[in-house]
């Protein structure tokens, strides 16, 4: 009798419990009608964010490479080839190093006493200068050809001498092997342009000298390395200042003095791209300018997407604007829209089916109730997935026959992975093929102990706050026994401790992966929207 009145209750609440969930979907389906243009721009805006992020991700490589060619060219430094008995195998080096990274505009080097060499890749040939530390500007010009060994000569002025500027005078005072970035300045030699510099300090080691490298990435091949990334994503993007001035990479300064960023500049209103126009006007809009942004704006009917961000920490006021087209998006989000209005009725129909099914008596379901030997047997029948896991032992390595920690932190990280995601189930004495194997090889005395023994790793790693999210059970089938841990989400986020370190997992299809601390909180952040 007071079987048959529970089964009851719980097929009752069932019941309400899938009424309820039909009605919340015929909410969402009228939501998702009413709200299309609401779901499209926030569909939109993910799309240009994802961009964004891969042109951040991608421009993070890019300076970490150029930084890893400079520490190369450093290392040339230290291995003495830098003199003037090495200076063939000296040019023939940086030659090979400037024709592997395009990316980089020219290289400088100058000793302790002042003495300054400086090179530039054009073609085939090296083009470079030796200067003394004087007052003279006027040095002697060297093209080689390392193909043919031809070299050619000319003497001429350098405005723009490499000692004079900030990556050499600034980088005297940092201590040796640390790289350092500067703003936008004149680049040397006689080719006038801007760009950023990246110095670093060494030794040469034969001669002990303190010798200061410098690198120079022209501002032209910053764009264009952003412009090639924008290309492949189906985006234009564009350089501009705070002052409303476009970057004009076809600009040649008439000036015959040092070139200075204003010489490539234009004003917005004399720019012949009205969506260029348009983009700065609505960047004008935002409030905060100190990160990055993204922002809509229509043009003759069409909507467009904009995302601004520094084009670098030291580039002062320079910033890059991603522009993209909605329609270059449009049938992403036709599909996104149709899944968005699939899924309520996906619900709905589901819904039905479990209504039908549970008044019919077919099926039993109840938050919370505690898993019997049918359940997880159906469990072990339908493998491994996103919500269930297989784990041999509790605590002992099969492959040494001893207990290891390792072991144990292997099924604790899969129970905090399931608790910060939806949970699920950790079937523990059950091996990847799905056979039930038994927990004899962890030597429990007897099921005290092995019930005792999870307690405590449940209380040291996960946090006794957490046992109302994790029910554990000891089944027998088959003459063995093993373990069922059954995990609910948390509304909390739940850390591993092990170490003296505290490890934030999460669960991505079969397996649970770690998050660093940066996506953890985003994570969190995100989830506790929801």
């Amino acid at each position: 009798m007071l079987r048959n009145k529970i089964l009851k209750l719980r097929k009752n609440k069932t019941i309400v419990t899938t009424a309820i969930l039909i009605l919340v979907s015929l909410i969402a389906l009228i939501i998702n009608v009413l709200l299309t243009d609401n779901l499209r721009d926030k569909i939109a805006l993910n799309q240009v964010k994802l961009v964004s992020e891969r042109i951040e991700s991608e421009s993070l490589s890019y300076y970490e490479q150029l930084n890893s060619n400079l520490k190369l060219i450093s290392g040339f430094v230290q291995s003495g080839i830098f003199n003037e008995a090495e200076m063939e195998n000296w040019s023939s080096a940086l030659y090979a190093d400037l024709q592997s990274n395009r990316n980089i505009t020219s290289v400088a080097v100058i000793d302790k006493n002042g003495n300054e060499y400086y090179a530039a890749l054009n073609d085939s040939a090296l083009i470079y200068y030796r200067a003394s530390n004087d007052q003279s500007n006027k040095v002697r010009i060297y093209s080689q050809n390392l193909l043919t060994e031809s070299v050619t000569s000319f003497d001429t002025i350098i405005s723009n001498k490499a000692i004079n500027l900030d990556s050499y005078t600034q980088q005297l005072s940092m201590p040796p092997d640390s790289v350092v970035w500067y703003k936008i300045q004149p680049l040397p030699g006689i080719s006038k342009m801007l760009g950023l510099a990246a110095s670093i300090k060494t030794i040469n080691k034969t001669s002990g000298n303190e010798i200061i490298i410098t690198m120079y990435i022209s501002v032209k091949n910053i764009y264009s390395f952003m412009e090639t990334i924008a290309h492949h994503v189906n985006s234009e993007i564009f350089l501009f200042t705070l002052e409303h001035e476009v970057f004009d990479i076809e600009t040649e300064p008439n000036s015959l003095g040092e070139p200075v960023l204003s010489d490539y500049l234009v004003k917005w209103d004399s720019i012949k791209n009205p969506v260029y126009q348009k983009a700065i006007l609505k960047w004008d809009e935002i409030g905060n300018k100190d990160s990055v942004q993204f922002q809509s704006f229509k043009l003759a009917k069409q909507k467009y997407w904009g995302g601004y961000r520094p084009v670098h920490q030291r580039t002062g006021n320079l910033w890059a604007a991603l522009i993209v087209s909605e329609d270059d998006f449009l049938t992403v989000l036709k599909g996104r829209l149709g899944i968005l209005f699939f899924i309520p009725i996906l619900i709905l129909l589901v819904s039905a089916v479990i209504l039908v099914l549970v008044i019919r008596g077919n099926i039993k379901l109840g938050k919370g109730k505690k898993l019997g030997i049918e359940d997880v047997l159906k469990l072990i029948e339908t493998g491994e997935n996103e919500h269930v896991e297989f784990k041999s032992t509790i605590r002992t390595n099969l492959y040494t026959n001893n207990p290891g920690k390792e072991i144990e932190l292997a099924w604790l990280k899969s129970v905090v992975g399931f608790c910060n995601s939806n949970g699920g189930t950790i079937l523990i004495g059950v091996n990847d093929e799905g056979e039930i194997v038994g927990l004899e090889p962890d030597k429990f005395p007897n099921d005290d102990k092995c019930m005792l023994h999870v307690q405590s790793l449940l209380r040291d790693h996960v946090g006794m706050e957490f046992t109302e999210y994790i029910n554990y059970r000891l089944f027998k089938f088959d003459g063995k026994k093993f373990l069922a841990v059954h995990c609910t989400s948390s509304p909390k986020p739940v850390f591993l401790s092990s170490n003296n370190k505290e490890q934030f997992y999460v669960r991505s299809g079969p397996a649970s992966i770690e998050l660093p601390i940066s996506k953890a909180l985003k994570y969190i952040e995100d989830r506790n929207k929801k």
